[in-house]
């Protein structure tokens, strides 16, 4: 026993110092031609490998490969369209005995992919071979009896400082996507997938924590996707399913779920997003949102939709579809509107006179309202506070359509009692805004109607003056006069 004990540990004492030791005798440099030869026959482009291509076995085989660049389309406007500075592999052993290549990680480090569209409108990632095949139809042989068969299964990946860039060459545009930084994990090639890092997307940093369900064309796939936004202590997420077969089609949901996102600031969020300094005041408060969504290639649905900011609430659904026209219906209910917290008033100076009104003529704008698409919306809000004042009951029903702007209803109760409703239709005019519409206005108390929004304005007035007020008449509106006429 001991004698077989003995025989056996010098075997696997021979057989390790032969996997530390044939890494020194396998060159696989000299493969690099090879290589190169058969990357030009598959693609067409050149593949080039700067660095070196090194192989160790123990204590898990790996092979590291070093400067690699992948060339760019003729027509493109960078020299390669991939580069990588590292990337490494690393297999388990065992499973290659029996014919299965099990990847326990693949590592890139510092890739630059360059995604182009070319003049021609063609995508540089449309790679094409780069020899001539003869198109004679071969059958194919009967598989033989017994035939061993090569699998392949990868656990997990990652990347490291990582850039991806998209240009369009026919409009002189740019996005890029840096710092890329993740680690995926994964069942199979079929999934179910996992992802976790962070990017700098659109100069701003993000974090990710992505999981998608195994990949069946032939049913819906699990898919929780979670951004944030570490600056702003803000995340935006999505809970749902994806069905790929659906995006063959123009009038099936690709996408369903719940869209969640909150955040400690809308002011440290909007910091972020320009740029600039978060700054205290109305908006630098809690937020939070969450609806139903429901999207496809020509069609969205946001319902159940809530959104607060504060101590404000709001809930509502917007319905979308796109086309040659696109068509937008809005729904939205608000409880209270404090606009007093939204835009408080600053002090006036009183050192400083009030600055002289202009007698300029109104420059030419260039106000216009969007054509191609027709929306309607309605919008209702309980309680609106401005000034101290109340203001109920406030509801505004407007529709787009044509580049014109139909105000069906805009209505409220103002203070003293007070009724008011306007409508009309707003519209450009040499560039300017242009309302015309009719006003309906009655006043109980127009004395508590004046002094709620001009303090004092009528102290002079005798109290047994100024009660009720009923006036009915058209109005026309430019920035540069307001008239009223058929009174």
């Amino acid at each position: 026993m001991k004698k077989t004990l003995k025989i056996g540990g010098g075997i696997l004492a021979v057989i390790i110092v032969l996997l530390l030791v044939a890494p020194f005798f396998i060159n696989l440099n000299s493969y690099k031609g090879l290589i190169a030869e058969k990357a030009k026959e598959a693609t067409g482009r050149d593949l080039v490998i700067d660095g070196d291509i090194s192989l160790s076995l123990l204590p898990i085989p790996s092979v590291s490969v070093e400067g690699i660049k992948f060339g760019n389309a003729a027509e493109g406007s960078a020299a390669n369209m991939a580069e990588v500075e590292k990337v490494k592999v690393k297999v388990a052993l065992m499973p290659l005995l029996s014919g299965k290549a099990e990847v326990k990680s693949i590592e890139l480090v510092k890739p630059t992919i360059i995604l182009e569209k070319l003049p021609d409108g063609k995508g540089n990632w449309d790679i094409s071979t780069g020899g001539t095949t003869e198109t004679t139809e071969a059958t194919p042989a009967p598989a033989e009896s017994g035939a061993s068969k090569f699998d392949l299964s990868i656990e997990g990946a990652s990347i490291t400082d990582g850039t991806l860039v998209y240009r369009d060459l026919t409009t002189a545009s740019e996005q890029r996507v840096e710092n890329l930084n993740v680690d995926l994990s994964l069942d199979s090639l079929q999934g179910p997938f996992k992802a976790t890092g962070g990017v700098t997307a659109i100069g701003m940093p993000l974090g990710f924590d992505i999981a998608v369900g195994r990949l069946d064309p032939a049913q819906p796939m699990p898919v929780n996707v979670t951004l944030k936004v570490e600056d702003a202590n803000a995340t935006v997420g999505f809970s749902g399913q994806a069905d790929l077969k659906a995006a063959e089609t123009a009038d099936q949901p690709i996408v369903t779920g719940k869209l969640t996102g909150k955040g400690d600031s809308v002011a440290k969020l909007i910091a972020v997003l320009t740029g600039g300094k978060a700054e205290e005041g109305p908006l630098a408060q809690a937020f939070a949102l969450d609806g139903d969504i429901v999207a496809g290639k020509t069609a969205a649905d946001l319902k159940n939709f809530t959104a607060s900011l504060g101590d404000m609430n709001a809930k509502g659904s917007v319905a979308a579809k796109m086309g040659e026209t696109t068509t937008v219906d809005a729904n939205l209910a608000m409880g209270r509107l404090d606009l007093d917290k939204l835009m408080p008033v600053k002090a006036a100076e009183t050192s400083e006179a009030a600055p002289a009104a202009s007698t300029e003529p109104v420059p030419a704008g260039t106000f216009s309202l969007p054509e191609g698409i027709n929306a309607n919306a309605n919008v209702t809000v309980d309680q609106v506070v401005y000034q101290g004042n109340s203001i109920d009951q406030v509801k505004v029903v407007a529709a787009l359509a044509d580049a014109k702007l139909n105000l069906t209803e805009l209505s409220a109760q103002l203070p003293g009692a007070t009724k008011v409703k306007l409508g009309g239709t707003l519209q450009a005019q040499n560039g300017q805004p242009a309302f015309a519409g009719g006003l309906d206005l009655n006043a109980g108390n127009l004395r508590a109607l004046i002094d709620a929004f001009a303090k004092g304005a009528v102290d002079s007035v005798p109290g047994d003056r100024l009660r009720s007020f009923a006036l009915n008449s058209r109005v026309t509106f430019t920035p540069s006069q307001v008239a009223l006429s058929d009174l």
